[in-house]
């Protein structure tokens, strides 16, 4: 987001087009480096953390992803396109959590039947 909130600097700069593409690549490479661990760190988390807090989680986050897609006004040519990725991530983790929950309790119903 910071590349693009300072495009008309860069622009003023005269920077060659090979330097501005890397600079696009980068960021957007880095954005989602960060967005894939946040997704792996929420997994193991809710693995090793206690049914109900992560089911809250799971929750919590899938509904602060859909309230992201429905509030923000997403230019996809824009710096706001980059909140396309956050949604997805936090969608594909509040499933992933959500899975994980269900999982860990039917395991431990069958546990408890035994």
């Amino acid at each position: 987001m910071i590349l693009y909130s300072q495009l008309d600097a860069i622009v003023e700069l005269r920077l060659r087009p090979p330097v501005l593409d890397a600079a696009a690549l980068l960021s957007i490479s880095l954005t989602l480096l960060g967005l894939l661990t946040a997704v792996v760190g929420g997994l193991i988390w809710a693995y090793r953390a206690r049914i109900e807090s992560a089911a809250v989680s799971g929750i919590l986050v899938g509904i602060a992803a859909l309230l992201l897609g429905r509030l923000v006004n997403i230019n996809v040519h824009g710096p706001s396109a980059v909140f396309l990725f956050v949604i997805l991530a936090g969608a594909l983790g509040s499933v992933l959590i959500l899975a994980i929950v269900a999982i860990r309790f039917a395991v431990s119903l069958g546990h408890k039947k035994h």
